[in-house]
């Protein structure tokens, strides 16, 4: 199964958010097997551990960095959130590369079918268009594994998408140079600021307006 990249392409928020939205086949039961459990998850975001309750462990794990986060919010069939952290590999203590992020599911039953919700935020302007391959070329696995289908091997997808993706934002304005990583403190500012919300008030739905 080939995704329709233009009808599967994601959308940048006013809030620095990543957006995409996807029907997937199947029940809502379904889909948040994918979304949590171990077995599944490899199948499309890849080797790790999960624990499916708020306040549990995420990590993912690949040869040169691992993501790691909290579970944030944790509502069966319905919502799922937790942090984003990229850790950098070295045999060493963990290093954190880059900033602290989330990224939040929402589930919504669409008869035979269920739209999932994805945010990711807050996102630089600069790593923008990585963010939006990366997240596309995952969504593109989930489906083809919830079709029973081999998904296309990750590099592969995310190398086909990126370049679509960096036209676009730098055709807005939002990026002036493709490869450009530099994080500005004003990002890190709303991730501190995001941070310290969720020790405070504990698990809340950043990235739907009331």
């Amino acid at each position: 199964m080939r995704s329709d990249l233009a009808a599967d392409f994601g959308t940048l928020t006013d809030d620095h958010a990543v957006l995409f939205e996807r029907r997937l086949p199947g029940s809502l039961a379904l889909v948040w097997c994918y979304l949590t459990t171990r077995e599944l998850l490899a199948t499309w975001l890849g080797e790790g551990r999960f624990e499916c309750k708020i306040g549990g462990n995420f990590r993912l794990y690949s040869s040169e960095n691992s993501i790691q986060g909290v579970v944030t919010t944790c509502k069966p069939y319905s919502r799922l959130g937790y942090s984003w952290n990229v850790l950098l590999n070295t045999g060493l203590p963990d290093k954190l590369i880059g900033w602290d992020s989330y990224v939040d599911y929402e589930l919504r039953p669409e008869g035979d079918h269920v739209l999932l919700r994805l945010t990711h935020a807050p996102i630089p302007d600069e790593c923008s268009s990585r963010a939006f391959a990366l997240w596309h070329t995952f969504l593109d696995r989930l489906v083809a594994s919830m079709h029973q289908l081999r998904p296309e091997p990750i590099t592969r997808r995310f190398e086909r998408v990126l370049p679509r993706y960096q036209r676009w934002l730098i055709a807005r304005g939002t990026i002036k140079c493709p490869f450009a990583r530099a994080i500005p403190e004003t990002m890190r500012r709303q991730s501190r600021v995001m941070r310290r919300e969720t020790v405070r008030v504990g698990p809340r739905n950043y990235f739907l307006k009331s």
